[in-house]
Protein backbone atom coordinates (compact mmCIF):
# COMPACT_ATOMS: atom_id res chain seq x y z
CA UNK A 1 0.00 0.00 0.00
CA UNK A 2 2.73 2.36 1.15
CA UNK A 3 4.52 1.67 -2.72
CA UNK A 4 1.27 2.35 -4.24
CA UNK A 5 0.93 6.13 -1.88
CA UNK A 6 4.61 6.55 -3.24
CA UNK A 7 3.84 6.77 -7.03
CA UNK A 8 0.29 8.47 -6.87
CA UNK A 9 2.44 11.02 -4.41
CA UNK A 10 5.54 11.09 -7.47
CA UNK A 11 2.72 11.16 -10.10
CA UNK A 12 0.88 14.08 -8.34
CA UNK A 13 4.27 16.21 -7.96
CA UNK A 14 4.85 15.48 -11.29
CA UNK A 15 2.22 17.32 -12.62
CA UNK A 16 2.51 20.06 -10.51
CA UNK A 17 6.02 20.58 -11.44
CA UNK A 18 5.02 20.18 -15.18
CA UNK A 19 2.40 22.67 -14.79
CA UNK A 20 4.89 25.18 -12.80
CA UNK A 21 2.68 25.33 -10.11
CA UNK A 22 5.11 25.26 -7.23
CA UNK A 23 3.08 26.58 -4.78
CA UNK A 24 0.71 24.00 -4.61
CA UNK A 25 3.56 21.48 -5.41
CA UNK A 26 5.13 22.78 -1.96
CA UNK A 27 2.00 22.69 0.01
CA UNK A 28 1.01 19.40 -1.54
CA UNK A 29 4.99 18.20 0.01
CA UNK A 30 3.99 19.75 2.74
CA UNK A 31 0.67 18.11 3.74
CA UNK A 32 2.05 14.70 2.53
CA UNK A 33 5.20 14.39 4.25
CA UNK A 34 4.48 11.24 6.29
CA UNK A 35 3.86 9.39 2.80
CA UNK A 36 7.89 10.06 1.88
CA UNK A 37 10.71 8.90 3.68
CA UNK A 38 12.69 11.62 4.90
CA UNK A 39 15.57 11.63 2.42
CA UNK A 40 12.53 11.96 -0.98
CA UNK A 41 10.83 14.70 1.61
CA UNK A 42 14.48 16.93 1.31
CA UNK A 43 15.00 15.94 -2.69
CA UNK A 44 11.32 16.84 -3.55
CA UNK A 45 11.74 20.45 -1.50
CA UNK A 46 15.20 20.77 -2.59
CA UNK A 47 14.42 20.44 -6.35
CA UNK A 48 11.42 22.81 -6.01
CA UNK A 49 12.70 25.38 -4.42
CA UNK A 50 15.48 25.48 -7.18
CA UNK A 51 13.17 25.29 -9.67
CA UNK A 52 11.74 28.49 -7.95
CA UNK A 53 15.38 29.46 -8.04
CA UNK A 54 15.25 29.97 -4.34
CA UNK A 55 18.82 28.34 -4.17
CA UNK A 56 20.52 28.80 -0.72
CA UNK A 57 17.07 26.88 0.35
CA UNK A 58 17.21 24.16 -2.64
CA UNK A 59 20.97 23.62 -1.67
CA UNK A 60 20.27 22.97 2.12
CA UNK A 61 17.12 20.37 1.51
CA UNK A 62 19.23 18.51 -1.32
CA UNK A 63 22.39 18.50 1.02
CA UNK A 64 20.01 16.88 3.30
CA UNK A 65 18.45 14.34 1.08
CA UNK A 66 21.97 13.10 0.36
CA UNK A 67 22.62 13.19 5.07
CA UNK A 68 19.76 10.88 5.16
CA UNK A 69 20.64 8.97 2.38
CA UNK A 70 18.97 9.79 -0.57
CA UNK A 71 21.66 9.10 -2.86
CA UNK A 72 21.36 8.56 -6.57
CA UNK A 73 22.13 10.46 -10.05
CA UNK A 74 19.43 13.02 -9.83
CA UNK A 75 20.06 14.12 -6.28
CA UNK A 76 23.84 14.14 -6.97
CA UNK A 77 23.45 16.19 -10.21
CA UNK A 78 20.38 18.67 -8.85
CA UNK A 79 23.00 19.37 -6.00
CA UNK A 80 26.17 20.33 -8.40
CA UNK A 81 24.12 22.64 -10.21
CA UNK A 82 22.80 24.01 -7.53
CA UNK A 83 26.85 24.62 -6.35
CA UNK A 84 27.84 25.32 -9.63
CA UNK A 85 24.94 28.47 -9.90
CA UNK A 86 25.70 29.47 -5.94
CA UNK A 87 29.63 29.79 -6.69
CA UNK A 88 30.18 30.22 -2.65
CA UNK A 89 33.50 30.08 -0.41
CA UNK A 90 32.59 27.11 1.35
CA UNK A 91 35.19 25.81 4.38
CA UNK A 92 35.80 22.98 1.99
CA UNK A 93 37.25 24.39 -0.62
CA UNK A 94 38.87 27.02 1.72
CA UNK A 95 42.46 28.22 1.06
CA UNK A 96 43.42 27.47 4.65
CA UNK A 97 44.22 23.59 5.22
CA UNK A 98 42.31 23.71 8.45
CA UNK A 99 39.09 24.09 7.20
CA UNK A 100 39.28 22.05 4.90
CA UNK A 101 40.37 19.26 7.42
CA UNK A 102 37.22 20.34 9.40
CA UNK A 103 34.73 19.96 6.30
CA UNK A 104 36.14 16.96 5.52
CA UNK A 105 36.09 15.59 9.27
CA UNK A 106 32.16 15.99 9.27
CA UNK A 107 32.09 13.78 6.00
CA UNK A 108 33.54 11.20 7.85
CA UNK A 109 30.93 8.59 9.91
CA UNK A 110 31.34 7.48 13.27
CA UNK A 111 32.00 4.02 12.04
CA UNK A 112 34.10 4.80 10.38
CA UNK A 113 36.50 6.92 12.82
CA UNK A 114 36.09 4.00 15.12
CA UNK A 115 37.03 1.47 12.41
CA UNK A 116 40.28 3.53 11.98
CA UNK A 117 41.06 3.27 15.65
CA UNK A 118 40.57 -0.99 15.59
CA UNK A 119 42.75 -1.28 13.15
CA UNK A 120 45.28 1.18 14.59
CA UNK A 121 44.53 -1.32 17.90
CA UNK A 122 45.20 -4.43 16.02
CA UNK A 123 48.40 -3.28 14.29
CA UNK A 124 49.56 -2.32 17.54
CA UNK A 125 49.17 -5.69 19.28
CA UNK A 126 50.98 -7.05 16.45
CA UNK A 127 53.56 -5.34 16.28
CA UNK A 128 53.75 -5.65 20.36
CA UNK A 129 53.51 -9.73 20.22
CA UNK A 130 56.27 -9.83 17.82
CA UNK A 131 58.27 -7.90 19.77
CA UNK A 132 58.79 -4.87 17.57
CA UNK A 133 59.11 -2.59 20.43
CA UNK A 134 59.39 -3.53 23.65
CA UNK A 135 59.43 -1.06 26.97
CA UNK A 136 56.17 1.03 28.28
CA UNK A 137 57.57 4.09 27.54
CA UNK A 138 57.28 3.57 24.11
CA UNK A 139 54.30 1.36 24.09
CA UNK A 140 51.91 4.42 26.04
CA UNK A 141 52.25 6.94 23.04
CA UNK A 142 51.54 4.21 21.03
CA UNK A 143 48.30 3.26 22.44
CA UNK A 144 47.32 7.00 23.01
CA UNK A 145 47.90 7.55 18.96
CA UNK A 146 45.72 4.49 17.80
CA UNK A 147 43.05 6.15 20.36
CA UNK A 148 43.63 9.54 18.43
CA UNK A 149 40.92 8.93 15.67
CA UNK A 150 38.38 8.21 18.02
CA UNK A 151 39.48 10.78 20.22
CA UNK A 152 39.31 13.55 17.68
CA UNK A 153 35.95 12.46 17.07
CA UNK A 154 34.57 12.01 20.39
CA UNK A 155 36.45 15.73 21.90
CA UNK A 156 36.05 18.16 18.80
CA UNK A 157 33.95 16.79 15.84
CA UNK A 158 31.19 16.22 17.49
CA UNK A 159 31.31 19.83 19.36
CA UNK A 160 31.16 21.01 15.53
CA UNK A 161 28.30 21.43 13.14
CA UNK A 162 27.70 22.13 9.10
CA UNK A 163 25.18 24.67 8.33
CA UNK A 164 24.02 26.20 5.37
CA UNK A 165 23.24 30.32 5.02
CA UNK A 166 19.67 30.24 3.92
CA UNK A 167 20.09 33.80 3.01
CA UNK A 168 23.02 36.94 2.73
CA UNK A 169 24.01 37.23 6.50
CA UNK A 170 25.87 39.96 7.98
CA UNK A 171 28.66 37.90 11.07
CA UNK A 172 28.66 39.93 14.47
CA UNK A 173 32.05 40.36 16.35
CA UNK A 174 29.79 39.09 19.61
CA UNK A 175 26.40 37.10 19.99
CA UNK A 176 24.14 40.34 19.86
CA UNK A 177 23.27 43.12 17.19
CA UNK A 178 25.14 45.36 19.36
CA UNK A 179 28.15 43.97 18.07
CA UNK A 180 29.95 45.31 14.92
CA UNK A 181 29.65 43.91 12.11
CA UNK A 182 32.45 41.70 10.61
CA UNK A 183 32.17 40.16 6.92
CA UNK A 184 29.15 39.17 5.02
CA UNK A 185 28.52 35.61 3.78
CA UNK A 186 26.47 35.00 0.48
CA UNK A 187 23.47 33.05 0.60
CA UNK A 188 24.22 29.07 -0.13
CA UNK A 189 27.28 28.69 1.66
CA UNK A 190 28.25 26.04 3.73
CA UNK A 191 29.80 26.54 7.11
CA UNK A 192 31.59 24.91 10.21
CA UNK A 193 30.09 25.68 13.51
CA UNK A 194 31.33 25.70 17.08
CA UNK A 195 30.05 26.90 20.46
CA UNK A 196 26.46 28.64 20.93
CA UNK A 197 24.98 31.81 22.98
CA UNK A 198 21.42 31.78 23.31
CA UNK A 199 20.09 32.46 19.71
CA UNK A 200 23.61 33.36 18.25
CA UNK A 201 26.18 30.73 16.60
CA UNK A 202 29.87 31.13 16.25
CA UNK A 203 31.04 30.59 13.01
CA UNK A 204 34.92 28.63 13.17
CA UNK A 205 35.43 27.73 9.09
CA UNK A 206 36.21 29.64 6.84
CA UNK A 207 38.83 31.11 9.13
CA UNK A 208 37.98 34.56 7.65
CA UNK A 209 34.21 34.18 8.28
CA UNK A 210 34.77 34.00 11.39
CA UNK A 211 32.04 35.44 13.67
CA UNK A 212 28.84 35.32 15.21
CA UNK A 213 25.86 34.67 13.16
CA UNK A 214 21.98 34.16 14.20
CA UNK A 215 20.01 30.69 14.33
CA UNK A 216 17.31 31.96 11.74
CA UNK A 217 19.61 32.44 9.30
CA UNK A 218 21.21 28.93 9.38
CA UNK A 219 20.03 25.50 8.20
CA UNK A 220 21.51 22.92 10.45
CA UNK A 221 22.98 19.80 8.39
Amino acid sequence: MKDNNAKSNMKSLESLYLEKDFKSAKEYILKHRDQFDLGQFHYNLGTLHTKKEEFAVGRFHLEKALQEGYVNTKSLHNLEVVKEILKVDDAGNSAVLWDRILAGSKEIPVSAYLGMTIILLLILGLVVRLKLVIGKWVIIPLVLLTLAPLGFNYFYVSDISVVICLEDIQLREGPSKIYSESSTVDAGTKLITGESSGEWIFIKAPLHHAGWAHRDTLGFL
